[in-house]
């Protein structure tokens, strides 16, 4: 089954108007929400691909195991059936969970649109989840690394690789807004960098004068180095293209495998890092969460559980009676 990228006066929307009011099937209905996605939500071409490839895998599982191709036959003990499944393959949790999401907005938008009149998905309940605390580099090891890293920034690829860590970490980045930063993005007289997160939302994030001038420096070297730029995005390959995530993904694993040995070295550790640090020094919760993109307070508050692991070693190393 394949998303198809219709227009409305097409013949597939024609038959779909047609479904509305009969027994609707797996691939018109996934294909009328991925065009919902793309065209109303404007959900990017990665997210409707996971979102395609969720629901066409539960589609598969109905289909095979109760030999029915029809929206409106399938039951709240078939989904059911479907998760047992997906935990026996030996699926985590967490991506359960994710695909769970995924047929729950699904059901949500059949319902809004009329095409079913009971939502089967109601009683999916998501899986536990073990507490986790988000990796985090201590911040005088991050500055020990960024301090060693701008030992040549005359040289491209050592100045790139420096900045790209440094933006992450000062500014708390996820790698597809970092990965979509044009030059035209940054206000050099406000000192603040567009950015548009999940969902296209856009905001705006505080950058200080001295990363303001380093970004200019290396734009600087930038245009020097290749005679012919034909995109305004600021990082690029030393071809001189625009820089892609697992480019971005490598330079990060690289440069933060020379100060941690943990297992996650990805840029979202950065992110995590610099989220942790800001509210170590004080910084607001509210004002953290506008400057990470959050949705809501909830997914920032993880932060929050990494200080009071702190507090309590500095408590157990220094008060007199912390273990007894």
């Amino acid at each position: 089954m394949l998303y198809i990228k219709g227009r409305s006066n097409s013949p597939f929307f024609y038959y779909l108007r047609i479904m509305k009011n009969h027994n609707m099937n797996f691939t018109v209905a996934i294909n009328a929400y991925l065009d919902y996605l793309f065209k109303v939500k404007s959900y990017s071409g990665n997210t409707i691909e996971s979102y395609n490839s969720d629901l066409n895998s539960l589609a598969k599982y109905i289909i095979d195991s109760f030999e029915t191709e029809e929206i409106s036959r399938v039951n709240p003990q078939m989904l059911r059936s479907y998760i047992a499944h997906l935990t026996r393959e030996g699926m985590t949790n967490k991506t359960i969970n994710r695909k769970i999401s995924a047929i729950r907005r699904f059901y949500k938008y059949l319902i809004y649109k009329d095409y079913l009149q009971v939502d089967p998905s109601l009683q999916l309940r998501a899986l536990k989840l073990p507490k986790r605390l988000p990796t985090v580099v201590q911040s005088n090891s991050l500055t020990r690394l960024l301090e060693d890293l701008t030992v040549d920034k005359m040289d491209f690829n050592s100045f790139r690789n420096y900045l790209v860590v440094k933006m992450f970490y000062v500014t708390g980045m996820r790698r597809a807004e970092l990965n979509h930063v044009k030059i035209t993005d940054i206000d050099f007289s406000r000192k603040t960098i567009k950015v548009i997160g999940k969902g296209n939302k856009e905001r705006y994030i505080p950058i200080s004068k001295d990363f303001s001038e380093e970004i200019l420096d290396f734009i600087h070297i930038r245009n020097r180095n290749f005679e012919i730029i034909s995109s305004d995005y600021l990082f690029l390959t030393d071809k001189g293209e625009p820089i892609y995530p697992k480019l971005i993904y490598r330079i990060v694993t690289t440069e933060l495998s020379k100060i941690t040995s943990a297992d996650k070295r990805s840029p979202h550790v950065l992110r995590h890092s610099f989220a942790t640090h800001v509210l170590d020094e004080g910084a607001q919760l509210n004002a953290i969460k506008d400057i990470l993109g959050h949705a809501n307070l909830s997914a920032t508050q993880i932060y929050t559980h990494n200080s009071i692991e702190k507090i309590k070693n500095i408590y157990k190393k220094y008060h007199p009676k912390a273990n007894h």
